[in-house]
């Protein structure tokens, strides 16, 4: 684990913050290959990725200081930020993120579920590298672990979810190609690509909560909140794929 490269005696970066900003880099350089490669507004797709940036980073950040440690920066607000000391939760930031993009593209006239399968594979890449950040920061480890891939004699698994999302990604461009080849009825309804990124996303994320063991704040009925929010993103891809498709006859 590396949580800091020393620059000088006194001025260190956090890898946690290094890796996440190359990560947003790389992935904005990809949104707008992609938005050439498949003819939409590029202009659209940057100002998502803003929304994406600003909102998952208050979100995150807000998530940890009111669910996680609400005691600690209740006495000390000033440290509220101080956010290049760590303190970030992803699904608060991804949960922000969403509801803030789909605010403002409906406010657009956009088809949200449309820029949903846009942004399902920079998604699911951002989380897969992403979690190198904690990784490298020491931060989400799980439980004792005398495995050979132990790492401080915990399970990594920071390293199991983006095992598990690397996979997911390769996936979801897979479906994309073979619908542009020839369009498939299960996955050409607008959200598809995404409910089903969402769906793994949710179950690979339950695997990870197996062997995870961080303090998080209150666990209602002993479920972590990240378990509860994943059963969510199962059953609302359940929920969707289920639902009857319009009848454009009608």
């Amino acid at each position: 684990m590396y949580p800091a490269i020393r620059l000088t005696q006194d001025v260190s970066l956090p890898t946690y913050m290094l890796v996440i900003s190359l990560v947003y880099c790389l992935a904005l350089v990809w949104v707008v290959k992609r938005a050439e490669r498949l003819e939409r507004d590029r202009t659209i797709a940057l100002d998502i990725a803003l929304i994406i940036m600003i909102g998952g980073f208050l979100g995150a950040r807000l998530f940890h200081v009111v669910y996680e440690m609400p005691d600690y920066y209740l006495a000390n607000p000033g440290d509220i930020f101080r956010v290049w000391q760590g303190g970030f939760v992803f699904y608060g930031g991804a949960l922000t993120a969403f509801f803030a993009s789909v605010v403002w593209l409906n406010r657009k006239g956009e088809n949200w579920l449309a820029w949903a399968d846009f942004y399902a594979p920079i998604g699911a890449f951002g989380y897969a590298s992403g979690r190198f950040a904690c990784l490298l920061n020491g931060c989400c480890f799980g439980d004792h672990c005398e495995l050979p891939w132990s790492i401080a004699g915990r399970h990594p698994t920071p390293l199991y979810a983006s095992l598990w999302e690397l996979p997911t990604l390769a996936l979801l461009l897979f479906l994309e190609a073979r619908q542009q080849r020839s369009p498939k009825k299960w996955i050409s309804r607008p959200g598809s690509l995404f409910f089903v990124w969402i769906f793994l996303h949710g179950l690979g994320r339950l695997i990870m909560e197996h062997w995870r063991v961080d303090d998080r704040g209150p666990m209602p009925l002993g479920i972590s909140v990240s378990t509860w929010i994943s059963l969510g993103l199962l059953l609302s891809s359940m929920v969707f794929f289920m639902w009857p498709r319009p009848n454009k006859s009608s």
